[in-house]
């Protein structure tokens, strides 16, 4: 039976940690008489766990069997009086909370990559080894806006209280967050994939007034997991955002353009670090945030022009330096209402077509220094 994707099972989660491995943990010592011990955190991915007596490697299902849900250790005999029982293994947080990523969620690419390196020698023209070098995963999923979440993810600050008065505010920190994704897809038997150590790297958003947002992420992940059991579905709730207004501020506070459409980039550029004997990242660090647009603006005056050239209306051809815009964009879907705002954004390009009767519209790029997010229902 050919493959088929199940939507219904994607979804996000913020993890605790970069990567939930553990290793070397003291499960217990050994008394002649106990047969089962529990792993301290739970539940264990499968066939992650290596289990030792003494440093001595145990083998799964013949010296002992594992309940992956609660952790428990059977083994089938009692460890003798004074034996150290150690374990290594791979879990998930038991609260760990999936959010979709929006509504019709589907994975447009998923790579995992071995970055193989292939080993010659002198006289040999064929490779006499490969060795498999840091594992690297990306995966991209797109999906139409429908929750806050995932700004929280991208930018690491959250602060706030979700009300009209005091909204969420998202913004960007030197904390990055670190992200679990669950997917699935049916075959013969259900297959689910556990991407843990995630980090997003950039989210682009595209839309026009009075249509929805369709918003594209990126993801590294550090490891994966495959089982042979796909998770609880999860499904969004929530409607789909509303781009109802969008507009172009100079310093002066004056909005000088109506946006009719609007593609926006921010992308956080965070990497993974490596460790010695490690073919997993082991942490992360966060690099420059940037900020890119592309608008499609209705001038509400000859302003804009003259900005775009300069630092003030009274310059009419290019200057040194070019004024800083604030631009907003307001989404809605009649319960709640989110707003970005984009700092320190300076026209790149703005180009535009005259004819008889019809509306200029400015085709304008922008590069800017930092966007803030508010969302409150």
């Amino acid at each position: 039976m050919p493959a088929t994707g199940a939507q219904a099972y994607l979804g996000f989660a913020n993890e605790p940690t970069f990567k939930l491995e553990v290793v070397g943990e003291n499960v217990g010592t050994g008394d002649g008489t106990t047969t089962e011990f529990t792993l301290a955190n739970a539940p264990v991915m499968e066939l992650t766990e290596t289990v030792y007596l003494d440093g001595t490697a145990q083998t799964r299902d013949t010296d002992y069997t594992i309940n992956y849900t609660t952790g428990a250790i059977t083994f089938s005999t009692a460890p003798a009086s004074g034996v150290a029982i150690t374990a290594d293994y791979q879990y998930r947080p038991s609260a760990l909370t999936l959010v979709p990523f929006g509504v019709s969620q589907r994975v447009t690419s998923k790579t995992p990559r071995n970055n193989v390196e292939r080993i010659f020698d002198l006289g040999s023209r064929a490779a006499v080894k490969t060795r498999a070098l840091r594992f690297e995963g990306a995966l991209s999923v797109e999906a139409l806006l429908a929750n806050e979440e995932i700004f929280e993810a991208l930018l690491g600050s959250k602060s706030g209280a979700g009300t009209s008065g005091d909204p969420y505010v998202f913004s960007k920190s030197n904390a990055v967050k670190t992200i679990a994704v669950t997917g699935g897809f049916d075959t013969t038997s259900d297959v689910s994939n556990d991407l843990v150590g995630g980090i997003i790297t950039r989210v682009r958003m595209a839309t026009r007034i009075n249509e929805f947002a369709r918003i594209t992420v990126d993801v590294f992940y550090a490891s994966e997991y495959v089982a042979d059991a796909v998770e609880t579905g999860v499904l969004e709730s929530n409607a789909p955002f509303t781009f109802v207004e969008g507009s172009v501020e100079f310093p002066s506070g004056t909005v000088v353009a109506k946006v009719q459409s609007a593609e926006i980039s921010i992308g956080t550029n965070n990497e993974a670090i490596f460790a010695l004997n490690s073919r997993e990242a082991v942490d992360k660090f966060a690099r420059q945030l940037d900020v890119e647009m592309r608008i499609t603006a209705v001038a509400e005056s000859t302003d804009l022009l003259k900005y775009a050239m300069g630092g003030d209306t009274s310059k009419r051809k290019p200057q040194d330096t070019i004024a800083e815009n604030t631009l907003k964009f307001i989404f809605s879907d009649s319960e709640k209402t989110m707003t970005i705002t984009v700092t320190g954004a300076v026209i790149n390009e703005i180009s535009y077509a005259i004819a008889p009767n019809e509306l200029i519209l400015y085709d304008i790029t922008y590069t800017a220094k930092d966007v803030q997010i508010e969302y409150y229902e």
